[in-house]
């Protein structure tokens, strides 16, 4: 297995990756975020006035060539368990 700690700052846009591996996405500080591919644009999630208070959990199949784009203004934090 591979453990990343995904952190983005507010304003911040991750460089375009990929993941080969299905995972494991715990949520700990959720925030506003643009999910991409390429340029395209395939998913804004909703706006808070507040931070959702919680731990969110989701299983993730691999994915390919993309990037996420932090518009909120706070952090979003995450781990993510691949499994190899």
């Amino acid at each position: 297995m591979r453990v990343l700690d995904v952190v983005i700052e507010p304003g911040a846009r991750e460089p375009e990756h990929t993941h080969q591996a299905a995972s494991v996405m715990i949520v700990d500080e959720q925030a506003r975020i643009r999910y991409y591919q390429g340029d395209a644009l395939l998913f804004e999630s909703q706006a808070h006035s507040e931070p959702q208070p919680g731990v969110r959990v989701r299983w993730m199949e691999s994915e390919g060539p993309h990037s996420v784009e932090n518009t909120d203004e706070h952090r979003y934090h995450a781990i993510r368990i691949e499994l190899k």
